[in-house]
């Protein structure tokens, strides 16, 4: 015989045993005598299979019944006898548990009949079966019957003082569950409630006053004793929670008459008037046959969070608002502030063109024009730490040699400090990569804000920068710059109002000068660069910053040379004249664009607003249009897309011209149908590298003969001939952006060279400074 067959097909069919006793259990009603929950069913064909696999050894003894045997000793009924005792303590009779071992029997050979046995094993099997449930029933049977009356009533004080003391911890627990718990039964009476339920709804005031106050008696004449009477508001009826919750009724019918088991949803609850929210949890109440037995309600109070989140809401809200406020204004201010001084610097630009202007003219030009500079910075400043609270700043990453970059800082600074009899140590850049992925003007400005703090502070000893990289992984460096001087220093109560906006320290507020937002402003973009700018200063020593950013490894193939040109004087003959619409609501900057397009040889028109722009744009068909954003009557945007819906306006080029700092409004430009975004205030001269770029239109420029639409280099200017002190004295103007320091330097050089000084005025005065600081370093020795 293949024992090993056998024991194999019981140790893996416990799962079809269970459902297979259930089957029987459930067709017989043996159901409502057994334990609810599947798991004690499955602990008791567990317990059998291991008797019968122990019994049944290779080399098992012999299961048939000998009249002499001691079955109450035997190990192989061992668990019969227990859970025969287990079913006696809980009131189950001899009857009815024999009566269900017979299902068990049939269960194990039920399985062993679907095993696909050969007949001689099967039969060898089943023979033991019977036998094992045999020995186990002639076992509890004499255990059962041997068993005197005083030790079965001890069992069962035994067993009542576990189930006591189980229906007490379980009692604990419902009544100290912090959620508000309903045990109702199938017609969706009351039956249970938990202590936080009964109190909320003043049915009890204390916990477990249901289950322990003495059921009130009557006494030979009729009358109730109570013990302890229950507050009025501790009496309920089984129909009372219809009474309590009355909109709950639907709710709980309609889960009845659902297929879910379990339900759970947030419910708004009207209490005299007030509203109150709850996380209503609805679940079955299921026996092992699937049975419905009733419901348990759980109801979750949250609506101190709901109102907490009401008010987040509300609050979010509001600050939206206060954001959309704050960016209207910003953008209103940024037009009404630009809008001028576009035509303030374009127009001190024009004059400065008049070669017949008188020199002290040109002087108060340069004054203006040096104002209007200054102003405009003080306005980005302002604008910029705005852009930033409102979080409307972002990173545009482009390739640069941070080499160069740190030798063009030395070289703007190194006069200042020259000035100002101080040192100026750049330490080793060796160690530093050359190229290298960032935003190239958020670390210009972060630098040059810290060096013109060292500088302006520092009035004896030096200035030292450094810079290394503390970490590299191959894809990202760690880029760190300490800039030290031996200034004042500040104090340490002091420290960090260094870092807030319009905040300065009293060394600042005695320098005078200045919005107070740089270190503010470099601080935000170092952390939006993934970094930092810290401070350490001693009064009377002298301060320590150190900026951290993250960068990439460039290449020189990453860094895009930038395209520059001469001041354009005319368009070259024999070509079409392109039609130009320039299209503003201020007259003193649509004349000065107007002005400075026909001084070149475009066709030129003009309109007020958008609705003038339609009316040109069906009359004259201009091939370009320079489109302001912000007009009234029809404003640029509507204007645009009433252009390109008409015959003709998918091929005309659009441009538009805003004095707007919001990045948000180039997308909602470009999706309007603009091909291009300018800010004011702009130069001409880009103006007039976008139209060559869509127009196709070549230009002649002063000095350089011809250019097209493709960026050409001018010719080299020999300067090298001039004094390097002078060269460099005069590209530390340009790169500190210095016109008056500039004009007089080029002042300078024409004295000893008219040519060069020629040029190099034209330059100056027409702001070309990218142009001027080309020739510079590419004619340097």
């Amino acid at each position: 015989m293949n024992i090993a067959s056998f024991r194999k097909l019981i140790a893996e069919h416990e799962e079809w045993l269970m459902d297979r006793i259930l089957v029987y259990a459930h067709a017989q009603g043996y159901v409502k005598y057994t334990a609810t929950l599947r798991e004690a069913w499955r602990l008791s064909i567990s317990g059998l299979s291991k008797a019968l696999l122990a019994a049944i050894q290779e080399n098992h003894p012999d299961l048939e019944l000998n009249p002499d045997e001691k079955f109450v000793g035997d190990p192989v009924a061992e668990f019969g006898i227990l859970e025969a005792r287990l079913h006696r303590e809980r009131g189950v009779n001899l009857g009815m548990f024999l009566g269900f071992m017979k299902y068990y029997r049939q269960s194990y050979k039920d399985l062993i009949l679907h095993s696909g046995f050969d007949s001689c094993l099967k039969n060898n099997c089943l023979n033991l079966v019977e036998r094992f449930f045999d020995r186990v029933e002639i076992a509890f049977c004499i255990e059962w019957a041997e068993s005197d009356q005083s030790k079965l009533i001890e069992e069962l004080q035994i067993r009542n003082r576990l189930m006591t003391n189980e229906k007490n911890r379980y009692l604990t627990i419902f009544e100290s569950h912090p959620h508000m718990v309903f045990i109702l039964d199938k017609e969706l009476n009351l039956h249970h409630l938990n202590h936080a339920a009964a109190r909320r709804f003043r049915a009890q005031e204390s916990p477990g006053a249901n289950y322990y106050r003495p059921v009130p008696e009557k006494s030979s004449d009729g009358y109730l004793i109570e013990d302890s009477p229950l507050l009025e508001s501790e009496k309920f009826t089984t129909e009372a929670l219809e009474t309590l919750i009355p909109s709950l009724t639907d709710d709980l019918k309609a889960f009845i008459a659902g297929e879910e088991k379990s339900l759970s949803f947030e419910k708004k609850i009207v209490e005299q008037g007030e509203e109150q929210y709850f996380i209503l949890t609805l679940s079955q109440i299921l026996d092992i046959s699937n049975k419905f037995g009733g419901v348990v309600l759980t109801l979750e109070d949250i609506t101190a969070k709901k109102r907490a989140t009401e008010e987040l809401r509300r609050a979010k809200e509001a600050a939206d608002a206060a954001n959309r406020a704050k960016s209207e204004f910003l953008t209103n201010m940024s037009h009404e502030l630009r809008t001028p001084l576009n035509a303030i610097l374009g127009y001190s630009q024009l004059m400065q063109r008049d070669p017949d202007l008188h020199a002290g003219h040109q002087d108060s030009l340069n004054t203006i024009n040096r104002s209007g500079e200054h102003l405009l910075g003080l306005l980005n400043d302002v604008l910029e730490i705005s852009k930033i609270e409102a979080r409307r700043i972002t990173l545009a990453p482009s390739a640069f040699d941070i080499h160069a970059m740190f030798r063009d800082l030395y070289a703007m600074f190194r006069v200042r400090t020259d000035e100002k009899h101080l040192a100026f140590d750049l330490g080793e850049t060796d160690g530093l990569p050359r190229y290298v992925i960032a935003d190239t003007n958020k670390f210009r400005q972060i630098m040059i804000n810290l060096l013109g703090n060292a500088v302006k502070f520092t009035d004896s000893g030096g200035i030292a920068v450094r810079a290394a990289v503390r970490e590299n992984t191959g894809e990202a460096l760690r880029l760190v710059v300490e800039v030290e001087d031996t200034g004042p220093g500040i104090s340490e109560d002091e420290l960090e109002d260094v870092f807030q906006a319009f905040e300065q320290t009293e060394t600042g507020r005695q320098k005078q000068g200045g919005t107070g937002l740089g270190l503010t402003i470099s601080r935000e973009y170092a952390r939006l660069m993934g970094g930092d700018i810290t401070i350490n200063s001693r009064v009377g020593e002298g301060s320590r910053f150190l900026f951290e950013c993250n960068v990439r490894p460039g290449r020189e193939t990453d860094i895009l040379k930038d395209a520059r040109q001469d001041r354009v004087i005319g368009l070259i003959p024999g070509q079409p004249i392109p039609r130009i619409l320039v299209v503003e609501d201020k007259q003193e900057s649509r004349l000065l664009l107007v002005k400075s397009l026909e001084q070149v040889g475009f066709d030129v028109r003009q309109a007020e607003n958008g609705k003038e722009a339609v009316a040109l744009f069906k009359s004259w068909s201009p091939h370009f249009i320079w489109m302001d954003i912000r007009m009234p009557v029809m404003d640029g945007l509507a204007a645009t897309r009433c252009i390109r819906e008409l015959p003709g306006g998918d091929g005309v080029k659009i441009a538009a011209l805003t004095a707007s700092v919001m990045e948000e409004e180039r997308e909602s430009v470009l999706s309007a149908g603009c091909d291009e975004f300018v800010h004011k205030p702009y130069r001409i001269s880009m103006l007039f590298r976008i139209m060559a770029k869509y127009l196709g239109v070549e230009y002649r420029y002063e000095h350089h003969g011809t250019a097209g639409p493709s960026d050409i280099e001018p010719q080299p200017l020999h300067i090298a001939a001039l004094p390097t002190e002078l060269r460099e004295e005069l590209t530390m103007a340009v790169l500190e952006l210095d016109t008056e320091r500039t004009q007089a330097l080029v002042e300078k050089i024409s004295r000893r060279d008219p040519n060069a000084g020629t040029v190099l005025r034209q330059l100056a005065e027409n702001l070309e400074y990218e142009r001027l600081l080309s020739l510079l370093e590419r004619d340097t020795p």
